[in-house]
C-alpha cells in the first residue's frame, strides 16, 4: 500500500516531466521562429541587392537594416523574461 508521501512524490516527478516537455516544445518553437525570420531576412536581402538607398541630399544611406534586427532580438529577450 502506498503512503501519502509516495503520491506526493509521484505528482512532483510528473510535474518535472511535464515542465521538461513544455520547455523542449518552447525551445523548438523559438528555434523554428528564428529560422523563419533568418530565412525571411535572407530573402529580403536578396531583393534589395544592388538597390542603394539614397537620402534626400543624394548621399548614400549607412543604414543596412541592422537596427530592425537588433530590435527584434531585444523583443525576443524581453519575452523570455
Amino acid at each position: 500500500m502506498k503512503k501519502p508521501a509516495d503520491y506526493i512524490k509521484q505528482d512532483r516527478d510528473d510535474q518535472w516531466v511535464a515542465l521538461e516537455r513544455e520547455e523542449k516544445e518552447r525551445r523548438r518553437k523559438l528555434a523554428e521562429e528564428e529560422a523563419k525570420e533568418d530565412e525571411d531576412e535572407e530573402n529580403k536581402g536578396d531583393d534589395d541587392k544592388g538597390d542603394d538607398s539614397d537620402s534626400d541630399d543624394g548621399s548614400k544611406s549607412d543604414d543596412d537594416g541592422k537596427d530592425e534586427k537588433d530590435d527584434k532580438k531585444d523583443k525576443k529577450k524581453d519575452k523570455k523574461k
